[in-house]
């Protein structure tokens, strides 16, 4: 497989992290002077917990065919077209489809 470059991985990391530090100083500017200051604390947490989940998910993300149970079921896809073209061609010997493992198909 080819994995996506480091560079990738490691500035939406820096970025992600930058901006959940920032973010805290923006909100207490958006919301000064307001009664609903307070939820400068909550909301910061809601909106880093959320930008967190989303570069982890692309992180796990980038290899999709290395066969875990987050990833495309390429093997699973290309038995499916072998045995159609076996079957097309004629032939009686057909491997079996790929039977899920653990409730996961790979």
């Amino acid at each position: 497989a080819i994995p996506i470059p480091r560079q990738y991985d490691y500035f939406t990391r820096v970025f992600v992290r930058v901006f959940v530090v920032l973010l805290p100083f923006f909100l207490i500017k958006t919301l000064a002077g307001d009664r609903a200051a307070w939820l400068v604390i909550p909301l910061t947490g809601v909106i880093a917990f959320l930008f967190t989940v989303i570069e982890r998910t692309g992180a796990v993300n980038e290899d999709p065919f290395e066969n875990r149970i987050t990833d495309v079921p390429i093997s699973a896809a290309c038995r499916e077209i072998e045995r159609d073209l076996r079957l097309v061609l004629g032939e009686t010997d057909v491997p079996p489809r790929l039977e899920p493992q653990d409730g996961y198909l790979f």
